[in-house]
This record gives structure tokens, sequence and C-alpha cells, in this order.
């Protein structure tokens, strides 16, 4: 199993739009460049002559053609890796998942708000305007 890591931007990075971009890009390689197979959620084509080459819609993802620029990936993504289209899947989990939190929204996180927001207003009107300056 592989390890994983998260990266989170600095203030310094979010300052620096460019650096951003940079970033975005070494840590898509760092991710992938050692991955034969990678699995990812291609809509199904609204053209009718873009179906069947997802293929094609992937190499149109900036991200995807940044890899393909010489000083990060050194050619076109989907000839260094094989990819596999995994919309349907997600599709069936997110089914599921969506239900779930939808339920949970509406029973439990809206009561909560709810609860907050009446704690909260009472406690404004409380103080005094000149007290909350």
């Amino acid at each position: 199993m592989s390890n994983c890591s998260i990266y989170a931007l600095d203030e310094d990075d979010e300052a620096d739009q460019e650096r951003v971009e940079v970033l975005k890009i070494a840590k898509f390689y760092e991710l992938l460049h050692d991955k034969p197979v990678v699995g990812m959620a291609v809509q199904d084509p609204i053209d009718e002559k873009l179906k069947g080459r997802e293929t094609q819609i992937v190499e149109t993802w900036p991200l995807i053609q940044a890899y393909g620029l010489d000083y990060v990936g050194n050619g076109f993504f989907t000839m260094k890796h094989k990819w596999i289209n995994i919309r349907e899947k997600m599709i069936q989990i997110y089914k599921d998942l969506d239900s779930f939190s939808l339920l949970r929204i509406v029973f439990y996180e809206v009561v909560r708000l709810n609860k907050s927001f009446a704690r909260n207003f009472e406690t404004f009107n409380r103080i005094t305007p000149e007290k909350r300056l």
C-alpha cells in the first residue's frame, strides 16, 4: 500500500498565483508519475463525434496538458499511463452516499444550524449596539 499525503498551500503560496499553478502541476506529477494505471471519472460526451473518444477529452484537461510539457511529464499523459473510466462506478457510489448525505443534512445539520442561529441571535440581541463596537 502506498503512502498518502496531503499538501496545503501556505499564505505565501496563496499570494502568488503563478506559484500556485506550478505547485499544482508538480504535486499532480508527483502523485501520478509512477502509477501505470489511473482511474478517472470522465463525463459521457455530449457531442456525438466524441462518443468513444474519452481519451481525447482527457487530453484537453489543463492539468493533463501540463503533464505533457517537456519539463513535467515529457509526453502525453495517456501515452505514458493507462487510464480507466470509473464514471459508472462513481455514480453508483455517490448515488448511495448522496441519499444518506441529504437525509443527514435535512434531519441533523439543519436542526443544528437553527439552534446555533437562535443562540447567536439571542446573544446578539442581549448586547447593546454601543457595547458591540
